[in-house]
């Protein structure tokens, strides 16, 4: 209608704040400053809750922010902005605990709450996009620009009927959604990509993560040392023998 477009460095569309380079960069800076404004209002009022009530207000007042479109944004972001967001997790975690401001916060008080990093939730969530664009649940605007290997080429390799292609296009922009989930994807072990059930999945999608997270706990450890002797010992070492020693050693939930 002939009315002229202003211009702006950024705009706010659908809760997402968008700039100009389309690097998430505005939004995750949005976003810390919202959730340390929240945080710092729940503090005012810790010594009237309990841990479980704690752990509730942050999951339901502040983590939903984290989530919400992370998977588009969360990797274009800068590390600085990244830690800003683990530093606003951990303070969720010492607010749920009744810490110290300066209380040292490690992967076993994640695994206390049964709570993912950021890194992590983000990349399971990725991973519940790419199982509905497997099982055509995801809308054609997504599911379009993933491509089976098997209608890529007739070779029947091994992950031909089950992994995606990582095509020219979204190499172009390695931090991409299309690029980074295909990519996870097909890392998954092969029992969980022939998973119908989404409920399933995400159970199962579920444990895996908190497995990385366990094994992550158990590698700074002093637990390594022994179960690193006991793989020594061993004559033959499979993934099922290397998941059942962990467990053995170490407190898996």
């Amino acid at each position: 209608d002939g009315t002229p477009i202003k211009r702006v460095n950024s705009f706010k569309y659908l809760g997402v704040v968008l700039d100009e380079s389309m690097s998430g960069e505005c939004h995750g800076k949005e976003l810390v400053r919202k959730c340390a404004g929240r945080i710092s209002f729940l503090y005012r009022y810790s010594s009237l809750l309990d841990q479980r009530t704690r752990s509730l207000l942050c999951t339901s007042l502040l983590q939903p922010f984290i989530d919400y479109c992370s998977s588009s944004w969360y990797d274009s972001i800068s590390s600085r902005t990244r830690e800003r967001l683990d530093v606003i997790h951990r303070r969720m975690i010492r607010f749920v605990f009744s810490f110290e401001p300066r209380h040292h916060v490690d992967l076993s008080h994640f695994k206390r709450l049964s709570w993912l990093c950021i890194s992590d939730r983000v990349k399971y969530f990725k991973l519940i996009h790419v199982f509905k664009v497997k099982h055509g649940l995801a809308p054609s605007y997504l599911s379009d620009r993933f491509k089976r290997v098997d209608n890529m080429h007739s070779y029947n390799t091994r992950g031909s009927k089950r992994n995606f292609s990582v095509s020219d296009e979204t190499c172009n922009s390695l931090k991409s959604f299309s690029y980074t989930a295909v990519k996870e994807w097909n890392l998954l072990p092969s029992s969980l990509k022939e998973l119908n059930s989404i409920p399933r999945y995400r159970y199962m999608l579920y444990v895996s993560q908190r497995l990385n997270v366990v094994i992550k706990q158990f590698l700074h450890s002093d637990q390594f040392t022994t179960v690193h002797l006991l793989f020594l010992n061993r004559s033959s070492i499979t993934t099922c023998n290397i998941r059942n020693i962990l467990i053995a050693h170490v407190n898996l939930p």
